[in-house]
This record gives C-alpha cells, sequence and structure tokens, in this order.
C-alpha cells in the first residue's frame, strides 16, 4: 500500500516518462547489438558496413538533438510569451501534459538509442555488417513524425 503513492508521485512528475522512454531505448541498444552477431541470415540490403554505421548513427544522434533542442525552446518561447499575456496556467497544462511527455521521450529515447549504439558498435579485423543502425534510421523516421505530431498539437 505504501509504494503506490511513492509510483503516482514518480508519475506524475515531468521527467519520468522521458526517462522511462530513455530506459527502454538502451535496453533495445543493448539487445539490437546483440542480434547483430546473429544477423547472418538477414538481406545485405538492409546491412550496413561499420563506416557507414558510424556515420548513420553520428548523424542521427546530433540531429535528435538538435531536432530536441530547437522544438522545445522554440515552444518555451511561445509559451512564456502567451503566459505573460493570457493565462498563467499554460505552463502548467503543457508541462502535465502526456503527449508533450510521450514526445520528448520519443526525442530522448532516439538519441539515447543512436548514442549507446555508436558507443557499441566496434571495428573488427573481419568484415561485419550491422543491423542496428538501419533500426536507427527508422526511429529517426518515427522521431520526425513525433515532430510533426508536435506542433499540430
Amino acid at each position: 500500500m505504501k509504494n503506490r503513492p511513492t509510483w503516482l508521485m514518480l508519475r506524475s512528475h515531468f521527467w519520468f516518462i522521458p526517462a522511462l522512454y530513455g530506459l527502454i531505448s538502451i535496453i533495445f541498444a543493448i539487445l539490437s547489438t546483440l542480434f547483430d552477431q546473429y544477423a547472418n541470415f538477414l538481406p545485405n540490403f538492409i546491412l550496413v558496413d561499420i563506416s557507414l554505421a558510424q556515420t548513420l548513427l553520428s548523424t542521427i544522434t546530433s540531429s535528435l538533438l538538435t531536432m530536441t533542442t530547437i522544438s522545445f525552446s522554440t515552444i518555451m518561447v511561445v509559451l512564456t510569451t502567451y503566459l505573460s499575456q493570457f493565462s498563467p496556467r499554460t505552463m502548467q497544462d503543457f508541462l502535465t501534459d502526456v503527449n508533450t511527455q510521450r514526445i520528448l521521450g520519443v526525442f530522448i529515447g532516439g538519441f539515447v538509442y543512436a548514442l549507446i549504439l555508436l558507443l557499441f558498435i566496434r571495428e573488427t579485423n573481419k568484415q561485419v555488417l550491422f543491423l542496428s543502425p538501419t533500426l536507427a534510421v527508422l526511429y529517426a523516421i518515427v522521431c520526425v513524425g513525433f515532430f510533426d505530431f508536435l506542433f499540430i498539437m
């Protein structure tokens, strides 16, 4: 009985859902790196070599961090202006909105996923192909979809 109020208290914080998405993306990065070791049966057109993997992951990492920073700072500027002109509850409504927390979670999850994969992918003596950068590209496409949803909402 005592754990439930603590769980509800944690759930009510703004950082909880983005942190949960970040943790899930770390687990997903570890699992996809382990799957890369056994991805011999997959067709070669979805697998990438080490140099392309590092280029893709570094580009995705920097672009997701930039996209997150620019979009949320722009929204905060608009909300601050709106807050001073109209309603003081606007910022609180924005911060407690579950959709806003999920969108931030998806952005943070994509950044963490690409960053962890960038750390895990190592150069070896033999020719190795990876699936996880392809998954990171798909995750980045999902992030762009959530970026569009952010400005529609």
